[in-house]
């Protein structure tokens, strides 16, 4: 069960997607769809944490949740680089 923040995030998320879909007139090359994907990925990476996370966006770190840092790269088996 999630809390009410959590609902009312969650509602103002789908409204804005809800919003970019549905809105004849909206030219989507206009959305800056960056800070909307972070906030969408952030949502799953805070639920596989299971905590209210606090994020540095320049820094590309949560700041609260040391765990949830494990979940925003990859460790690449040797022989391999990204």
């Amino acid at each position: 069960m999630i809390g009410t923040q959590q609902a009312d995030d969650i509602a103002q998320v789908t409204c804005i997607t809800d919003w970019t879909l549905i809105d004849p007139g909206n030219d989507v090359t206009d959305l800056d769809a960056g800070p909307l994907a972070e906030t969408i990925l952030l949502g799953n990476v805070a639920a596989k944490a299971g905590a209210k996370l606090e994020w540095d966006g320049e820094k590309f770190e949560v700041t609260n949740v040391g765990k949830a840092n494990n979940y925003l790269r990859r460790k690449y088996r040797s022989g391999w680089i990204l």
